[in-house]
Parts: C-alpha cells; structure tokens; sequence
C-alpha cells in the first residue's frame, strides 16, 4: 500500500491522506520511472491539473513551467516544510542537461531537466520527487463551446527523493510511448 496526500496548497484548509492499493498502481513496463494511481474515492475542492490532449510535446528549451514541493527550502537540505511551494524552472532537453553520467537517470530515455531562470541556484530535495510539472494554458473541456485556464501538466518530477540535488530531472509525459500508455488507462 501506498500512501497519498492530497491538499497542502497554503489556501487550502482541507488536506488529506489517502491509501492506494496495490491493484490501483499501474508502473510503466519499462525502466521509465512513471506511475499512475487511481484514487479510492473522488476528490473536490482541488482543481486537478489536466493532460495535454491528442499528441503533444515536451516543453522546449528554456521554456518557463512550474513545479512544486515539499522538500527542503535551503541548499543543505533539513526537513521540509509544511505548505506546499511552488518554483519557475526553465525546461532543458535531454541533450541540454547537466551531466547525467554516473547517475540514475542517464539510463532513462524520455527525460529532460529543468534549471533556475536568470541562473538562479535550486535544488531538489526529498519531498519533491513525484511532483508535476505544469504548464498554465487555455484548454477546451469536452462538451464544452468555451475555454477555461488550466494547469497542463508535461512532466513528473524524479529527483529530489533522496538527498538534496542540484538536478531537475522530469518523466516526458508527451514522448510518445509513455502518453499511449497513460491514454490506454486515462480516458
């Protein structure tokens, strides 16, 4: 069993854990490091981040998206903290990240970073891992004639479940295999 908070955001009141069992996680089956997870009960309250429709592609370098967390607020790390924070990452592409050797994740394919804008210092730390990475758009709903603002979420954050770490690596939720393999289950 897995567990799941839920809430968190400074304005929120309402923050909750929730169990997942073994039968609601579906791992991707590869060495890519995605899970989805099926809540056992609906949510309300918190306006769910929406995935990019149809086909889509991954941000492209030194595009500005947004992540958040509950890891350390300092470079040496500590506890983390209390309220969900939210940080402003320009994207790299895999072939524009910091060094990758020696780690865990040169081993992942459909991968990309992300770095502090204007050379800004950020880390990762435990606590953030598993956070999204999203992107604020106009979408369309199904069954809907108007647009409506949205948190789109690209990426997954896969850092920062250790030690504090001066990478910003994401699952690429656009790469084709991994979003054919999240539509077959999200529909």
């Amino acid at each position: 069993t897995l567990k799941v908070e839920l809430g968190g955001h400074p304005r929120m009141a309402v923050r909750k854990q929730l169990p997942i069992s073994t039968e609601n996680i579906k791992v991707y089956p590869s060495e890519e490091p995605i899970m989805l997870l099926k809540l056992p009960e609906s949510v309300r309250k918190i306006d769910p981040a929406v995935l990019p429709p149809g086909a889509c592609m991954a941000p492209s370098d030194a595009e500005e998206l947004q992540v958040s967390g509950r890891g350390a607020t300092t470079a040496e790390g500590g506890i983390g903290v209390k309220d969900l924070m939210c940080l402003e990452v320009k994207t790299l592409s895999k072939d524009h990240c910091p060094d990758l050797s020696g780690t865990n994740y040169e081993k992942h394919t459909y991968i990309y970073c992300g770095g502090g804008i204007n050379g800004a210092e950020i880390k990762a730390c435990k606590g953030d891992s598993g956070s999204g990475l999203l992107r604020k758009e106009m979408i369309k709903k199904k069954m809907s004639l108007f647009k409506k603002k949205a948190d789109v979420l690209y990426g997954v954050l896969i850092s920062g479940h250790a030690e504090c770490e001066d990478k910003f690596v994401f699952v690429d939720l656009c790469a084709k295999p991994i979003k054919k393999w999240i539509d077959s289950y999200v529909s």
